[in-house]
């Protein structure tokens, strides 16, 4: 919806970064208006659709999905947002690039070192249990 209600400020390019940029600054807004608001909670209700579960999918949802979180609350802003637009929203590093305003090599060095860093928090927990 805001990004039809906008459309008159886009100015050409790629369509898909800029409607990332407008689910990412969306996102940052939520997040700002949600820290000044109780929590919610609805349970454990799931939006997707049903669907058969890839091999992918399986690996994934072996790992804790608890300490993945934990371990991407731990990271800079910067890496965290190159990190889960390329890993979780499969964005290509020239796509996330493009949305932030920075050179593709210095997204591809923030994904690099965040998901150094996620995997050593994981790493670290996993043999504190």
């Amino acid at each position: 919806m805001r990004a039809f209600a906008g459309f008159d400020g886009w100015r050409g390019g790629d369509t898909r970064s800029w409607l990332v940029a407008i689910m990412m600054n969306s996102r940052r807004m939520d997040s700002r208006r949600a820290q000044s608001r109780p929590v919610e909670s609805f349970g454990d209700v799931v939006d997707e659709p049903c669907r058969r579960p890839s091999v992918e999918d399986l690996a994934i949802a072996a790992v804790d999905r608890d300490r993945v979180l934990e371990a991407l609350d731990l990271l800079p802003e910067e890496q965290r947002v190159c990190v889960v637009l390329m890993d979780l929203g499969g964005c290509t590093a020239q796509e996330v690039a493009d949305v932030l305003g920075c050179p593709r090599g210095t997204v591809l060095a923030r994904v690099h070192r965040a998901r150094r860093k996620v995997a050593a928090t994981i790493d670290a927990r996993v043999g504190a249990a």
